[in-house]
Order: C-alpha cells, then sequence, then structure tokens
C-alpha cells in the first residue's frame, strides 16, 4: 500500500477445508478469490481495456496450490453486456447459473442475481456495487450500479463483464452427481481435470516474487504429506474414491510454472559473494519522542547529502518543527508523508550516501527497556487460558480479527486427533485454532 499506492491490490485467500475436506468454501473466500481472478483475467479477455497499472496479488502458498477454473474456461465463459444490446434476460440468466451465479428474491451479496419484470439485478464477483438491468423488450435500455441497501443509484454504466461467480463450471458436472452436491468446491477436480492455478491467469510480463524458495518448497512438503496422509483415511473411511483426483499442483508442476515466467526471490543470496538485504538495511536512531535530537538527526543527514522519507501521522505539526529549526545545506530536504509503517530502517546506496526511512515507531516510540532478571514463571495448561469461554461468546484474533467462538472440536492432523478452538466469522468463513496456540 505504500510502496504502489495507486496500484489495484488483492488478496487471493487459501479456501479454510483442508485439502480432501469435503466442507465448503467461506463466502468471502470465494469473493475475494474471484476477484482477484477476474482483474488477472482482464489482461486475457478480448474487446476488453487492459489496466493501466499493473494488479498486485498477495496469496499464500496453499492458495496457490490449490487448484482453480482453467483460465481458458474463466475466459470464454465471461460476457460483456452493454447499453443498447439486444439480448434475451431469460438467456442471460440461464447463462448466470451455468457460471455459478444464484437466484434470489433480492440482491444482497455477490454472486446473486434478481428478476423483477424487466429487471435484472447482477453483482459480480469483482464489484463493489451490482448492476441493474432495466429492458426495453430484449434491448437493455439502461445499465447502473445501485447501493444494495437504499436501492439508489451510485453511477450509469455503458458496460459490464460478468464473470463466473464459482471456481467451477456446473455444465461440467460429471455423471453421477447432483447439482445439490456443488455446495462446496470439493468436485473442482473431478469438473476441471487440467490442474490451473492463479499463476496461469498472469500476463506474460506478470512478475512473480517469492519470500524464500527454500522454505516455501519446505512448507510444500509439509502439505502434500499432510494431503496424503487425509487421502488415505478418507479412503480407508470410504470417503473418497480410490481415483479421486489430486485437488491440487504439486512442488514439480509449481515451480516449473514459476521458472517459466518472470520471477525473483526474496531472503536468500544466490551468491555467497553477494550483498545480502541483512547488509543493506539496518536499523534506524531512535529518538523517544526527544524533537530536538530528532530535528538535530535531519539536519546533518541533509548535510551530508543522504535522502530522507519520514513516514508519519503527526504529519502537519513535524513538517512545522522541520520548517521552524531547519538549516540550508546542499542535500535532499526531507521528504514527508501521511502514512503508516511498522518501522524504518536506514539503507546503503551505491554513491556512498544513505537512504533513511523514518516512522513514527523511530520518532515518538520508546527505547528497548534493558531486559530484568527472569522470573520463574508457573505454567498453566493451556485449557485454562479460554475455561470460561461459552460458545457464542466474541473474540479477537491476533490476524483474522473478532469472531465468534464456536466450541471445541476434535479433528485429525497428520496421523494424530488433536482439539482446535472453532471461530466463525461472517460469511461462514471458521478458523482452527490449535489449542496450544490460543
Amino acid at each position: 500500500a505504500f510502496w504502489l499506492p495507486d496500484n489495484p491490490r488483492f488478496h487471493f485467500p487459501e479456501p479454510n477445508p483442508m485439502f480432501y475436506e469435503q466442507a465448503a468454501w467461506g463466502a468471502m473466500t470465494r469473493r475475494d478469490r474471484l476477484s482477484a481472478l477476474s482483474a488477472l483475467a482482464q489482461y486475457h479477455l478480448p474487446g476488453t481495456q487492459k489496466p493501466d497499472k499493473a494488479a498486485v496479488v498477495v496469496a499464500s502458498l496453499r492458495a496457490v496450490m490449490t487448484r482453480t477454473l482453467p483460465r481458458r474456461d474463466f475466459i470464454i465463459t465471461s460476457k460483456t453486456i452493454r447499453v443498447n444490446q439486444q439480448i434475451n434476460p431469460m438467456e442471460l440468466k440461464r447463462g448466470w447459473v451455468e457460471i455459478g451465479y444464484e437466484a434470489v428474491d433480492t440482491v444482497l451479496d455477490h454472486g446473486q442475481f434478481s428478476q423483477r419484470g424487466g429487471i435484472l439485478d447482477v453483482w459480480t464477483p469483482s464489484e463493489a456495487f451490482p448492476a441493474r438491468l432495466e429492458f426495453f423488450g430484449d434491448e437493455i435500455d439502461t445499465l447502473r450500479q445501485f447501493d444494495p441497501t437504499t436501492q439508489r443509484t451510485v453511477r450509469g454504466i455503458e458496460q459490464l463483464t460478468i464473470t463466473p461467480a464459482r471456481e467451477y463450471l456446473i455444465n461440467r458436472l460429471p455423471g453421477g452427481f447432483e447439482r445439490g452436491d456443488l455446495s462446496d468446491e470439493f468436485l473442482i477436480p473431478v469438473m476441471h481435470p487440467a490442474p490451473s492455478t492463479i499463476l496461469d491467469y498472469l500476463p506474460k510480463n506478470g512478475l512473480v516474487v517469492i519470500d524464500n524458495l527454500a522454505n516455501i518448497q519446505s512448507f510444500d512438503e509439509e502439505i502434500e504429506e499432510q494431503a496424503l496422509k487425509m487421502r488415505k483415511e478418507s479412503i480407508t473411511e470410504g470417503t473418497l474414491d480410490e481415483v479421486f483426483p489430486i485437488p491440487y499442483v504439486t512442488w514439480s508442476e509449481l515451480i516449473d510454472n514459476i521458472q517459466n515466467r518472470r520471477w525473483v526471490e526474496l531472503g536468500r543470496a544466490l551468491d555467497e559473494e553477494e550483498v545480502t538485504i541483512g547488509g543493506i538495511f539496518q536499523p534506524g536512531e531512535r529518538f523517544g519522542g526527544q524533537l530536538k535530537p530528532f530535528i538535530d538527526h535531519l539536519n546533518n543527514t541533509c548535510s551530508k547529502g543522504d535522502q530522507t522519507v519520514i513516514v508519519t501521522r503527526q504529519l502537519s505539526r513535524l513538517q512545522e518543527i522541520w520548517d521552524e529549526k531547519r538549516l540550508d545545506c546542499p542535500g535532499n530536504p526531507p521528504m514527508f508523508k501521511e502514512a503508516t509503517l511498522t518501522e524504518g530502517w536506514d539503507m546503503a546506496l551505491d554513491d556512498g550516501t544513505t537512504l533513511h526511512l523514518i516512522t513514527d515507531s523511530e520518532i515518538f516510540g520508546w527505547v528497548r527497556p534493558i531486559p530484568r532478571a527472569r522470573v520463574k514463571v508457573t505454567h498453566m495448561a493451556p485449557e485454562s487460558t479460554f475455561a470460561d469461554l461459552k460458545t457464542g461468546d466474541w473474540v479477537v484474533h491476533v490476524d483474522y480479527g473478532i469472531g465468534r467462538f464456536a466450541g471445541l472440536v476434535r479433528r485429525i492432523l497428520e496421523g494424530t486427533e488433536r482439539e482446535f478452538l472453532l471461530v466463525e466469522y461472517e460469511g461462514g468463513d471458521q478458523l482452527y485454532v490449535p489449542i496450544h496456540q490460543a
């Protein structure tokens, strides 16, 4: 957000169910994944304007491993409708059902559509608001986006691209299965045998950035080992057919795909003589809320020709103090930007100068205290931490935020039955927290 403030950003989440687990994906997971796929599909859709700014998609390893709707099928089934276009409303609705849209009385969420007389409402996964199509016979008379809570018009539009609302096509359902079996995405590898991932949606000049390839490979091995154990257990229990296809791409398939693209790895040097990132970046000076040393530091760096960027939520205050106390210097004056970052750094540049990134943490944060003598702690059983929790209580997870506690559940992981706290979130997402991490 700080380095690419104007580029569209997307989170491509991993489904909550483990591989081979027959459980539904959450509504928010579906929406976020399809929103990212729709953004990348714009580079391939014929007759559509290519994005001016590159989309930035952040995804975990398991999210990338999870098989999805092949790009070719996504492109073929995506249709652009325009004002004054001649098309039968019934034909539109049939097509929407085939690509995963749900018919409802009133559109309130992504992936839904409704009809009232000559009006069709539809909400695609990639749009912030649903769209309303008003027909005059078989002609689209008007096309506009509206607020679903107030029904008021947000803006008029000339065209709308309807992209799939699920990561599968219903007409690919094999014999022996009913549409009622599609309450989740468990059958994606059955309906779409060719393994496909989000990597296949990248444009030709797309860049893949990997955070420490060795760690990623190790994590992949753990995921695949866990998946194979669950597959074996499910086949033994009779809940999975022995010929059920693999619902993910293997490491060899994944790394081959990546290495055929533009990619860069963070966190590991390829040559011992290369300068590591740790050798370039160093912690910056801290001022503990003392503004005079801070201003003196700015004057000093400016006089040496260093570049300084200050990211702060106290922009006007610090800018005013700097304007009052600054000295004339031949170097670059500090750049002030109103934003929030966790902490800053000093970066050595090739010309011998230094780039300083200073945040509120360095300016106003406390200096790290001197460690005290260790106090002996009596460890309690992990269950005592949440002994007072009742089903339905609101809880806060450090990474995923506020959810509702749904009780303790037991699940088999890596061949061992373990106990988890189940936290439910809006949209049907579920989080399983190991009891010893609670």
